[in-house]
């Protein structure tokens, strides 16, 4: 339905700001006099500046609106005049809030209801109406925009914004609204192509600083998934970037999902299975991070590992200790992907980018430990 809402909500742009019921005053008497429609056609036809066409509405519609302010007419005249050449002649919905346009439709947008009968007994053919699907969308939409609305205008003033962030709008408020969210996948994916470099935080930043990052071709593909609760958006922490947090997320996310493969292809070497215990000081000496199991880290943290750098990975079939340089990542440029959807109060976004991986396998050692015991917390069921 995203196509039927950009048919649906034209946007005008224009300096002008009408007053909603003067506007809707004249949208009245445009419809009942055909001198004005007139205008219109003839400024069309031989291609009038908006100015003009903004002049050449403003006397006739003087006198008609209930207004003793002439400069609220002009303004008036001007919105009708943007509107008109921006969007063109075509049939509009218009918002009984604002008086401006808020959708436009063709043909293809109505359909015929059956006739229905009188009662004395005929048939009268009903007016045409919008497609029940695009009445549906029309109505969710314009809700969920009045509501946008009422949360801006409820939230704003908890951020104590400036006089600038007023007039250009709050980055922070991005997230409360529905074209906010959007916009801020946007603005994601603008950023996907220099996000491994960039974004990734803590240990996984550390993990991809052990390679250098380049454009190549990708023949695997890593994904980031993120969810965020929706349903109260007054309850959102609103006073960090929530650009920043998500761009580290799809890093950190990508970077975990290189770190697995790479556990993976580690185990096709066939490393000899061992007690945990027999890892000596000696196996150790120079490693610069250790990747693994978070189960297998924690057993070996409160050892040998008590001072490492690790990095935690869900399912690693194998622990390995990492020495730089490690290799290259040849990320594909042409396979950014970024995509947000809102269902059932969460607002979903997935990221996907393809690479391959160049390890340099020396400074690599792969442990396969078969006697880690298994931890347990209270509440928790382990199978």
């Amino acid at each position: 339905m995203d196509s039927d809402l950009v048919k649906l909500a034209p946007e005008v742009l224009t300096l002008a700001k009408p007053l909603p019921k003067l506007l809707l005053g004249a949208r009245t008497v445009i419809q009942q006099t055909p001198e004005i429609q007139e205008i219109f056609l003839r400024s069309k036809k031989e291609e009038w500046p908006v100015e003009k066409l903004a002049l050449e509405l403003e006397d006739p519609l003087q006198g008609h609106l209930a207004t003793d302010n002439p400069q609220e007419v002009v303004q008036v005249a001007r919105y009708l005049a943007d509107e008109y050449q921006q969007i063109g002649g075509t049939a509009l919905i218009i918002s009984r809030d604002t008086g401006k346009a808020i959708g436009r439709i063709t043909d293809e947008d109505l359909w015929q209801p059956s006739p229905i009968p009188r009662a004395t007994g005929t048939l009268v053919k009903p007016p045409p109406r919008l497609r029940p699907e695009l009445e549906g969308f029309l109505i969710r939409w314009n809700f969920e925009r009045e509501r946008d609305a009422k949360l801006l205008e409820t939230l704003a003033p908890t951020l104590h914004p400036t006089d600038l962030v007023k007039e250009e709008g709050d980055p922070r408020l991005l997230a409360v609204t529905k074209g906010g969210r959007s916009h801020l996948v946007d603005q994601l994916r603008g950023r996907l192509s220099s996000l491994l470099v960039t974004a990734a935080s803590g240990t996984v930043g550390n993990f991809l600083g052990h390679f250098v990052i380049r454009d190549g071709e990708g023949n695997s593909q890593a994904v980031s998934r993120s969810v965020t609760g929706i349903q109260d958006a007054k309850a959102m922490n609103l006073r960090f970037s929530r650009l920043g947090s998500l761009s580290s997320h799809v890093a950190n996310d990508w970077g975990r999902e290189i770190a697995l493969a790479i556990t993976v292809k580690a185990l096709k070497s066939k490393p000899t299975v061992r007690s945990y215990t027999s890892l000596s000081q000696g196996e150790m000496s120079g490693a610069t991070m250790w990747v693994g199991d978070p189960n297998t880290l924690v057993v070996l943290q409160r050892g040998v590992l008590s001072s490492q750098i690790i990095l935690p990975i869900l399912k690693a079939p194998v622990l390995l200790a990492l020495r730089r340089p490690l290799g290259t990542i040849f990320v594909d440029p042409g396979s950014y992907e970024c995509e947000g959807r809102e269902l059932f109060d969460r607002w979903e976004i997935l990221a996907k980018v393809r690479y391959s991986l160049s390890v340099d396998w020396e400074n690599v050692r792969v442990f396969l430990f078969n006697d880690i015991p298994v931890e347990s917390f209270p509440g928790v069921v382990v199978h």
